[in-house]
């Protein structure tokens, strides 16, 4: 398993996202930053605010390595 770190680049105040993998839910973002255990494969993340129009997608492949989005 990789981890996928997914950091806030701006201050949001503590407004929750829904972090989607592969157009799946995976989890809320509440924090600054989440780290997935993750297969080494190729995903599109989405991070989605409460307002659907607002989302910031990003292909991203993960290896064995670290990757940050």
């Amino acid at each position: 398993m990789a981890e996928l770190i997914i950091r806030e680049k701006k201050k949001h105040f503590g407004i929750p996202r829904k972090i989607l993998v592969n157009g799946r839910p995976l989890c809320t973002m509440k924090a600054q930053e989440i780290r997935l255990q993750l297969p080494p494969a190729q995903y599109c993340i989405t991070i989605q605010s409460i307002v659907p129009s607002f989302c910031a997608v990003k292909y991203v492949s993960v290896s064995e390595e670290t990757d940050n989005v």
